[in-house]
């Protein structure tokens, strides 16, 4: 799909449900973890929203229960737990970054379309035991999960 055409399709979807969601994978032969993030609820003022590491049909499903929260009312702040919408486990929502590099989560589309200053807010998720990856007990390798702050970060 060319650029136009993905741009449009973008649009489309906005058009029709308040947000899009763009799930981005790591060029072959790099080690980074995939990640997902909305595009559309900068338009309303909100933060757009990022998971990482999550497989695609996963990561949209979460970005849309929590986006379909949003509007309805929700409103998330950095530090807070997100009760399960993944079932049995919570995420934590931590500040994000529209700054690209290595180990970061890069809202292109989200930039594109609102410029730069748009707010991230990134959904973390923990290991299997419930630790989340600022925890010493965290079982996962870094690459699993990108991490773009932990809750105390502002």
């Amino acid at each position: 799909m060319d650029a136009d055409s993905f741009k449009r399709e973008i649009d489309d979807i906005i058009g029709r449900t308040g947000w899009a969601v763009i799930h981005v994978v790591p060029r072959e032969g790099e080690d980074d973890s995939p990640y997902t993030y909305t595009v559309g609820l900068a338009a309303r003022g909100w933060p757009e929203l990022a998971v990482s590491g999550f497989r695609q049909e996963l990561a949209i499903a979460v970005l849309n229960d929590v986006a379909g929260q949003m509007m309805n009312g929700a409103v998330f702040e950095p530090g807070q737990r997100i009760g399960e919408v993944i079932e049995g486990f919570g995420l934590i929502v931590v500040d994000g970054t529209d700054q690209a590099g290595p180990d970061t989560i890069w809202p292109g589309a989200a930039l594109e379309r609102y410029g730069p200053g748009i707010r991230l807010h990134q959904l973390v998720w923990p290991d299997m035991g419930g630790h989340y990856p600022w925890d010493d007990e965290y079982g996962l390798p870094d690459h699993e999960q990108i991490v773009l702050a932990t809750p105390g970060d502002r």
